[in-house]
């Protein structure tokens, strides 16, 4: 049983428009505020992200109103952004590995595993929808996957911003990761309303929980520390 059109389209480019804000709105303090002081690294990956997620939105848009073949042309216009976005993360965690600050030595090794499987579901829920691009309702829940994988380190960020009294790391990491295990299971309730539950969301619920618990019991694995001494050497 396939879902609808309506179902599988009309809604999306509002959900990537939220996942845009919620974006902006926690990365503004470190990154859009002052995006020429962050170093060329994080600009570049910050950019690349900033504009996957409005790729996500043009394209939702296209499909939404069945401009199909720019929509397919701007598809394959992404290998441009996603190969450099995943690397720039990478490296990204290497140095955060190797710095020094009280924040990094505290929680890098910590959230090198998060980062990297977030990493490593994106680069999947890419190919995966690439692969059932003929498929639109597994094609769009790939992609919506991605966007939804913005979620954890934005409203942690947003959090710890803009909710006074909130001081914890854990605390707002926790919450950013609830948040986001919420937003999982929203989308699946609303596939099992539509009559079928695709894999995507419950491997993107899967995954989001492996992240919050590795959050906590990486931090006593001297195997994954010391990987991540060979990663940050």
């Amino acid at each position: 049983m396939q879902l609808s059109r309506t179902q599988s389209h009309d809604t999306s480019v509002y959900y990537f428009g939220v996942a845009l804000l919620v974006a902006v709105a926690g990365f503004y303090p470190s990154f859009f505020s002052q995006p020429t002081r962050v170093g060329t690294l994080r600009l570049v990956h910050g950019t690349l992200a900033t504009t996957w997620l409005l790729l996500l939105i043009v394209q939702a848009t296209l499909a939404r109103t069945r401009h199909l073949a720019p929509h397919r042309i701007l598809g394959w216009s992404s290998l441009a952004i996603v190969p450099p976005f995943l690397v720039s993360g990478v490296l990204l965690v290497c140095d955060a590995l190797a710095g020094t600050n009280p924040f990094q030595r505290a929680y890098a090794t910590r959230l090198a595993w998060v980062d990297f499987l977030g990493l490593a579901f994106f680069a999947c829920c890419y190919v995966l929808a690439l692969w059932h691009r003929r498929r639109r309702p597994l094609h769009l829940r790939y992609m919506a996957c991605t966007a939804v994988l913005v979620l954890p380190p934005a409203t942690a960020r947003a959090l710890g911003a803009y909710l006074p009294g909130v001081s914890s790391f854990d605390t707002v990491f926790h919450a950013g990761m609830l948040i986001s295990v919420v937003v999982a299971l929203v989308l699946m309730v609303r596939d099992m309303r539509a009559g079928r539950l695709l894999p995507p969301y419950p491997l993107l619920l899967a995954v989001l929980l492996a992240q919050q618990v590795g959050f906590v019991a990486i931090a006593g694995s001297t195997t994954w520390a010391a990987l991540c001494r060979h990663l940050a050497g």
